[in-house]
């Protein structure tokens, strides 16, 4: 499989994750390929870039034409979880909660649109969390 470069002119072979030699990939026409592939050399494509990719098929005669390109995706990804929350003990009294938490590092190359507080139940399970509140910005 060919991916286009950051130049959006160039298509450069992807050979590791789309090896046509593999049978597993050929059976399936399908490969998987990290997001880290393409924000490495030589594609250095930002979050929110397109991934335009065109294939070819081998056979004993030899190779097909390129196909026309495809637009693979867009490279986004969610954004990682918050860290250090805390009790806001400037908020926090007899009736109300007020917690504060550090936003992720990473935001998925887009901006956080919500955070959801969620809760055990006191069930000390995983199973048993339910969001508390949400449409918190």
């Amino acid at each position: 499989m060919l991916v286009r470069q950051n130049d959006g002119v160039t298509f450069t072979e992807e050979p590791i994750h789309c090896d046509g030699s593999n049978l597993l990939i050929r059976a399936q026409r399908r490969c998987i390929i990290p997001f880290s592939t393409f924000r490495a050399e030589p594609f250095n494509l930002a979050w929110g870039g397109s991934i335009f990719a065109r294939v070819s098929a081998t056979n004993i005669m030899g190779d097909s034409q390129l196909s026309p390109a495809g637009n693979g995706g867009v490279i986004t990804r969610v954004p990682d979880p918050p860290t250090g929350l805390l009790s806001d003990s400037a908020i926090s009294n007899a009736v109300v909660i007020g917690l504060i938490w550090v936003a992720p590092i990473e935001n998925g190359g887009v901006e956080i649109l919500d955070y959801r507080i969620w809760y055990d139940q006191g069930l000390g399970t995983d199973d048993y969390w339910e969001v508390l509140d949400y449409g918190i910005k």
